[in-house]
């Protein structure tokens, strides 16, 4: 028998419950934080404080996704309240404010989750979106100012082989 995960059975419990899905009726609307920025459409929901989302899963489920909990299914307010918990958790200014924990509990509450979790899964994922970019930026970095070692700075210098790996020398 498949383990369920208990995340899920909670989501799944916030629908019994009768939470609405976000309708298209919803989209666009003020939310209930008036610190929070999010962007809600009838297929995504964004963030201008952090890089991460909600999607719409396809079919008539109604159900939504968070990019950070994809084994979720969620009702449209669980990841309203989703995103809502990412940009809370994702404010350092937030840190020591008393009212910034409640908040972040209410919102780990509707999901089902610990903020505990919330804050590790946050950290990891921002821990691999920074070592992509180091990658990048490490394969980005120009060729250091003076002679080549190959070269020796002779500026004639041609290699012995031009073209992909081949010893023939091309004219």
């Amino acid at each position: 028998m498949k383990e369920q995960s208990p995340f899920r059975a909670t989501a799944r419990a916030g629908a019994q419950r009768g939470e609405a899905a976000v309708t298209p009726a919803l989209a666009g609307t003020a939310q209930e934080d008036p610190a929070v920025t999010i962007q809600i459409s009838t297929r995504a929901m964004t963030s201008d404080v952090s890089p991460e989302y909600a999607i719409r899963v396809a079919g008539k489920s109604g159900a939504w996704r968070l990019s950070w909990l994809p084994e979720l299914r969620l009702t449209g307010e669980q990841a309203r309240a989703g995103m809502e918990l990412d940009e809370i958790l994702s404010d350092p200014d937030m840190v020591y404010e008393e009212t910034a924990h409640l908040r972040a509990a209410v919102r780990a509450r509707r999901l089902g989750i610990p903020v505990e979790h919330a804050v590790i899964v946050l950290v990891q994922r921002m821990n691999e979106r920074m070592e992509r970019a180091d990658a990048v930026e490490w394969d980005a970095e120009p060729e250091p100012a003076g002679p080549h070692p190959r070269t020796g700075g002779r500026q004639d210098w041609v290699p012995a082989t031009s073209g992909a790996r081949s010893r023939h020398r091309w004219g």
